[in-house]
């Protein structure tokens, strides 16, 4: 039997993991959207200052370790590209200001115990294991922002996608969601695209080229692609 590679499997467990997730086929209610403002903030901070860069210090090949520590910087610093100069986790504070959260509040939060075991299991990826399985790590929780996966909108615009069209019934604005946390650099697409095959409109700096492995080459870096 053929080996499949690399991104065929993680496309088929990302696809999966689209269809059967109830929180993409569920109304987004303002308890659900103020959950996700607060604890999506915090795992912006906890995988980009301290997850990623696990993987970062376990690369070999410096230019991807470099493009690794680039992007975490537009989470937790400054996004000049994408979010007019704010990390992606002060957009997300911005975001729940829009839906009635005090950014005290936001501020004031903590990881609730399913996101501290979320950070648990990553760690165990991202810091003890080779750096090509970090980097899986670094992409899979992102890779959904990629239209193809799941169905109706967000298999056409990718989940960033999914959530701008729900947050317009959360907030003053159907646009709140344009420019969150992580959404402002993931590539989307009008254009659908079957699970397993990347969109055309995705940005070319939204895949690894390393010339330490062919299964690596195109694994995408987003997410930082969170």
């Amino acid at each position: 039997m053929a080996k499949r590679s690399v991104l065929a499997r993680l496309d088929e467990v990302v696809d999966a993991f689209c269809l059967r997730t109830r929180y993409f086929k569920e109304k987004l209610t303002r308890g659900r959207a103020r959950m996700f403002a607060m604890q999506h903030r915090l795992n912006t901070r906890q995988r980009n200052s301290v997850l990623k860069l696990k993987v970062a210090t376990n690369c070999p090949d410096w230019d991807t370790r470099i493009e690794i520590i680039k992007a975490c910087s537009q989470e937790v610093i400054a996004d000049h590209e994408h979010g007019g100069g704010r990390a992606h986790w002060e957009i997300l504070e911005d975001l729940g200001t829009r839906i009635g959260l005090k950014r005290g509040e936001i501020r004031a939060a903590t990881p609730i115990p399913t996101t501290q075991l979320a950070w648990s299991a990553w760690e165990g990826l991202m810091a003890n294991r080779h750096w090509l399985e970090g980097i899986v790590a670094n992409t899979c929780a992102e890779r959904a922002n990629v239209p193809g996966y799941g169905t109706g909108i967000m298999k056409k615009h990718g989940w960033f996608g999914l959530e701008r069209a729900r947050w317009g019934s959360c907030s003053n604005s159907p646009r709140t969601i344009s420019n969150s946390s992580s959404s402002t650099r993931k590539p989307t697409s009008s254009i659908p695209t079957r699970a397993g095959a990347r969109s055309s409109a995705s940005p070319g700096s939204c895949t690894w080229k390393t010339r330490w492995s062919m299964r690596a080459r195109r694994t995408s870096r987003c997410g930082s692609c969170t």
